[in-house]
């Protein structure tokens, strides 16, 4: 299966809930079912159906339910409890935020002033420019890395701020081995939407048997496989990078991204690699 497989699949297994009388309400539930980590599957849903994942189950939850209340087939707090809803309060205040009225009020709507979310449609999007690089295919080196970890908020747009902290206090870190430097970015699949976010841990390898000041965080990098993508350009476009990979790359691929965790390689000669953790393939 490619990546655009599994996002159909998703598609194909949250709409199938809907019908079942137990439908799927999390996308970490979904997630589960499809075997990819929540994050990664966000991303990809992101990139072929131009929504984000959470926001298409919640649409259309919330879809089916007010066709359920306005063919009277469903009082609404059946309705309410057939798609999820446990509490009936939240499940108004998501009617209201959705439609601008009430849950009884749905009867009212003229047909034409109630826009209800349809089934997603995946597509690839056309490719910009030259065709993305063919990444490399590698076993990453497991070693000992040390720096400072910063939490990233979901709103926060650049990283400018996390690094030039890091660089400011690298030359305390001891047992510095090499001159390349990594950015590991980590998520939680479980944070609420408040905690939505990246950990990431700006870091340079080190010897492990070198003592540290407490203000640094150490961490044993396991081998892993992963694919390697090289980018181009100044590191404010790195953004561009990741778009490319996860609307043109991935999507045709069978490699499979795993776990909650990927990585940025920044060279001494300046080339930066953004590296993917992946099964299958």
């Amino acid at each position: 299966m490619t990546n655009f497989d599994y996002v159909q699949k998703t598609i194909d297994i949250f709409e199938d809930s809907l019908i079942s009388g137990e439908p799927l309400t999390t996308t970490i539930s979904l997630a589960a079912k499809i075997g990819y980590s929540a994050h990664h599957l966000g991303r990809l849903f992101q990139s072929l159906c131009g929504e984000g994942l959470g926001r298409y189950m919640l649409a259309r939850r919330l879809a089916e339910a007010a066709v359920a209340v306005r063919e009277r087939s469903l009082s609404a707090r059946e309705a309410a409890a057939l798609f999820g809803w446990e509490d009936y309060s939240a499940f108004s205040r998501a009617v209201r935020k959705e439609f601008g009225t009430s849950p009884a009020g749905l009867r009212a709507l003229d047909g034409g002033d109630l826009r209800l979310a349809a089934r997603a449609r995946p597509r690839v999007p056309r490719a910009s420019g030259e065709p993305i690089e063919e990444p490399l295919l590698v076993m990453a080196e497991g070693f000992h890395a040390t720096g400072l970890v910063f939490f990233m908020g979901a709103n926060e747009r650049g990283f400018h701020r996390p690094w030039r902290i890091f660089m400011a206090n690298r030359r305390l870190i001891n047992g510095v081995v090499g001159e390349d430097t990594w950015q590991f970015s980590s998520w939680d699949d479980r944070a609420s939407d408040e905690d939505d976010g990246l950990w990431i841990h700006c870091a340079v390898k080190t010897d492990p048997a070198a003592p540290q000041d407490m203000r640094f965080f150490s961490r044993d990098v396991p081998t892993l496989r992963v694919l390697e993508f090289a980018h181009r350009g100044p590191i404010e476009t790195i953004h561009d990078t990741y778009r490319r990979i996860f609307q043109e790359y991935l999507p045709a691929s069978a490699f499979r991204l795993a776990g909650n965790m990927e990585f940025q390689r920044y060279g001494s000669g300046g080339e930066v690699t953004v590296c993917l953790p992946i099964i299958g393939g």
